[in-house]
């Protein structure tokens, strides 16, 4: 249901609005109101607003922060920039997502140290700038940053990115996830709308072969975002994580996991990079394992054997019609990996080479992050991919 709005007032100069929610009816009721005079040296005006949402209009003071909000219904959060029009609803699209649960379980120590892990931008995880507790609910302030890499694809018509921009682009996801299997900590939630920018800006490229305009990005620098469902190698394990495309077989067959589920994301992400869609298509999960054996191959008896999801096959093998409409689905979009290579050229062999490790059955054999990055394709400098323009394109604005 759209919310109700109320008119806002007019706020002086570097005065901040708050707008709690306060309709009644609501499961949980507003447990907080974020106190941030003494962090932000700003005066605060209060606005009732009947929206689900608790939304924080900063002032133009605030410009180099956003700053995450966590929903009443503990469900979700916001990031919120202080350059759109007071007047607006909603805001843009936020540019990062929130850390939710590690919010809810603000007290505990390793809560405390998940921020700190995070909070250092050279290796490429999003920067924490600040936080604050009220009253055991923790505030975090963050740099703020553009569009995620799905958002930019998405604006592109979905067009591929140019390999050198994969490159850069895979060596800092790598470098990021790399980072706090170190720390030994899961992401389990990479994507590619939980990967932005630092800066989106772009130039248009006429690209020859494909005959149309093309948004280049200038700079391929970017941050790994959204904590939240980030697990301890100690802590509890859900059995089911990831969103569904980029998710692991070995979390599928309810076989448990750890850090590798993460390198088969990033495999899944780098190949949407290059063909501007998604490698697994669909929403169920016999049809996803079937979808991985037209791609990958037989799934392996020993994982067969191990799972707990027996229903899946008969004797050992996927119980699958491929003669059914489900079947002739996977028949017609699902091919060798090979099979998708845009150039015969040896970068990218060496980036499908590297595909093959990343989506690799056996999470024991699944290719480390440490050794993903001394890669032959990460062989070259890696340096941003600023205006670099292929043979086949050329750049409008010259």
């Amino acid at each position: 249901m759209k919310p109700e709005l109320c008119p806002l007032p007019l706020l002086p100069h570097n005065h901040i609005l708050i707008l709690p929610p306060l309709q009644r009816g609501f499961s949980v009721p507003l447990k907080f109101i974020l106190s941030l005079s003494s962090v932000l040296s700003s005066p605060l005006t209060f606005c009732p607003w009947s929206c689900r949402t608790c939304f924080i209009l900063l002032s133009l003071l605030f410009f180099v922060h956003a700053l995450l909000l966590i929903r009443s219904d503990n469900t979700a959060g916001h990031f919120l920039s202080p350059g759109f029009h007071r007047s607006t609803f909603p805001p843009p699209s936020s540019p990062q997502r929130c850390l939710t649960r590690w919010a809810r379980q603000s007290c505990s120590p390793c809560t405390k140290a998940s921020w700190t892990v995070c909070a250092s931008a050279c290796h490429h995880c999003v920067q924490m700038l600040d936080w604050f507790n009220y009253y055991g609910h923790i505030c975090i302030s963050f740099e703020l940053l553009s569009l995620s890499t799905f958002d930019f694809q998405k604006g592109n018509n979905f067009l591929p990115y140019p390999i050198q921009h994969i490159r850069h682009m895979a060596h800092q996801i790598c470098r990021a996830v790399s980072f706090l299997h170190d720390n030994r900590l899961t992401h389990t939630d990479l994507k590619p709308e939980n990967i932005l920018f630092v800066n989106s800006d772009y130039s248009v490229i006429y690209n020859t072969d494909k005959k149309c305009n093309e948004k280049r990005v200038k700079d391929t620098t970017v941050r790994l975002v959204d904590f939240g469902s980030a697990t301890f190698d100690l802590e509890h394990h859900s059995t089911v994580i990831s969103t569904r495309h980029y998710r692991a077989p070995e979390v599928i067959l309810e076989l448990g996991w750890s850090h590798p589920c993460d390198v088969w994301s990033i495999g899944c992400i780098l190949f949407e990079y290059y063909k501007g869609f998604t490698l697994y298509q669909t929403h169920d999960n016999k049809e996803h394992l079937a979808m991985m054996e037209h791609i990958h191959g037989p799934i392996p008896q020993p994982m067969v054997r191990r799972s707990r999801k027996q229903s899946y096959f008969h004797f050992g093998h996927l119980n699958w019609n491929q003669y059914s409409k489900s079947g002739r689905y996977v028949q017609a979009k699902c091919k060798p990996l090979r099979k998708y290579l845009l150039s015969q050229g040896r970068e990218h062999h060496q980036f499908f080479d590297l595909l093959e490790k990343m989506l690799e059955y056996e999470p024991s054999k699944r290719i480390a992050l440490s050794s993903a990055l001394n890669h032959p394709f990460f062989l070259q400098p890696q340096k941003s991919a600023r205006n670099q323009t292929p043979r086949n394109s050329y750049n409008m604005g010259r």
